[in-house]
């Protein structure tokens, strides 16, 4: 992809690697509207912008206490990377 619009396009597996989980588990989140916002190109084929991406991301980021005892403890060191591979 050479057009800068489209290099913030990417498919369902580079978006479920970028966001950690697997393309299936995308798929079950947008069919069930849970998860971030699509394009669909076909009936098969759907399109994520990494913009949104991260935004799905924050909003679903939870500030406070953790509300698991074996989250405590844990910080998020991806969000700075995260950050920085939008801007890529």
């Amino acid at each position: 992809m050479s057009d800068p619009a489209q290099q913030s396009l990417c498919s369902t597996a580079e978006a479920a690697e970028f966001l950690g989980i697997s393309p299936a588990s995308l798929n079950r989140l947008r069919r069930s509207h849970d998860g971030p916002p699509a394009i669909r190109i076909n009936a098969r084929v759907f399109l994520y912008r990494r913009c949104d991406l991260a935004t799905w991301i924050r909003r679903r980021t939870q500030i406070g206490p953790p509300t698991n005892s074996s989250d405590r403890g844990r910080e998020c060191s991806t969000l700075p990377q995260l950050e920085k591979d939008i801007e890529k």
